[in-house]
């Protein structure tokens, strides 16, 4: 007897501290992010904002003394429970757009690392503009395959 209410109270216990701290998204409201891609380059400076409906309102990357706006048509396609940002350059080929600086917007916590499905992959390119990448790409990298 003495047994089977040990093990009800710690079972109890256990279930009632599993579910007392969650962990919740936050969603930005604004965001300014500088980065010195070095070389050929050089500073990036990424900035952007939300509407009252939580959407990305507007996106700019700003390098090579260039100034780009992401178009409303790729920021319809990010949906809004987007909470975390990350950057990255390469210097490219002309013929596919030159240099170029990635934003990857995720949805992602400190225990749950963002999947391919969580991931949209802006590139803003010198001659090209702004793009958002099919996640075929996303899905290659993850698998090993490019």
């Amino acid at each position: 007897m003495n047994r089977v209410f040990t093990c009800l109270v710690a079972s109890c216990s256990i279930a009632l501290f599993a579910d007392a701290s969650r962990e919740r998204y936050l969603e930005f409201d604004e965001f300014r992010i500088e980065a010195n891609a070095g070389g050929d380059i050089g500073p990036v400076v990424v900035t952007g904002n939300r509407n009252v409906r939580g959407s990305l309102d507007s996106l700019q990357v700003e390098f090579l003394e260039m100034n780009v706006n992401v178009p409303e048509s790729v920021l319809s396609e990010i949906p809004r429970y987007a909470n975390g940002i990350r950057l990255s350059a390469e210097s490219g080929y002309l013929e596919l757009g030159g240099r170029t600086i990635y934003v990857v917007l995720s949805q992602a916590g400190a225990s749950s690392p963002p999947t391919c499905d969580d991931q949209w992959i802006i590139a803003v390119s010198e001659l090209q503009g702004a793009e958002l990448l099919d996640r075929m790409i996303c899905y290659r990298r993850e698998a090993g395959k490019e």
